[in-house]
């Protein structure tokens, strides 16, 4: 059996939003420990703001991925049902 890129399965919107939540809770982190930060010294001042930064990006990248793939996945999707409903009227009435 061939799997075809049509029949690989597409994550549902509740898991969309819990992957964008997670990524907002990993900005909020990234954020909530720039004033902690400046509480440590050598290294471990090293270590937190390397954290913060990792937090951050990977928050960052995961919303913008998964709106871009919500975006894909299911507006366009709509859109397209859409297109194809006002055509199949305008055929009816044409």
């Amino acid at each position: 059996m061939k799997n075809r890129g049509n029949n690989v399965a597409r994550p549902n919107q509740v898991t969309m939003t819990f992957r964008i939540l997670c990524g907002v809770y990993l900005v909020y982190l990234a954020y909530g420990l720039i004033g902690e930060a400046g509480q440590f010294s050598g290294i471990w001042k090293v270590s937190a703001y390397f954290f913060i930064g990792l937090f951050a990006v990977s928050g960052v990248a995961i919303v913008g991925v998964t709106l871009k793939r919500l975006r894909e996945d299911y507006l366009s999707s709509k859109i397209s049902e859409e297109h194809k409903e006002e055509e199949d009227e305008k055929e009816e009435q044409g």
